[in-house]
């Protein structure tokens, strides 16, 4: 099994995993395309990676497709 992430032409083709909170929060359907029950491919020009660490060390990095 990979990372789920892929490249095409004009972005990433990326596997998004099914959200685990649907019953959690139900009020968050409303404008927003949820990914319940099983995995969706999409294609994507964004991706954001959120990492913790011990001691305080957390970064959050933002990537943005390149069009040259």
């Amino acid at each position: 099994m990979g990372d789920g992430f892929y490249g095409t032409g004009n972005g990433w083709r990326v596997e998004l995993p099914p959200a685990i909170t649907r019953d959690v929060y139900p009020e968050l359907e409303d404008g927003l395309e949820l990914v319940i029950g099983k995995a969706k491919h999409k294609e994507v020009n964004y991706a954001l990676s959120n990492t913790f660490g011990f001691g305080g060390y957390n970064v959050c990095s933002i990537f943005k497709k390149y069009r040259g």
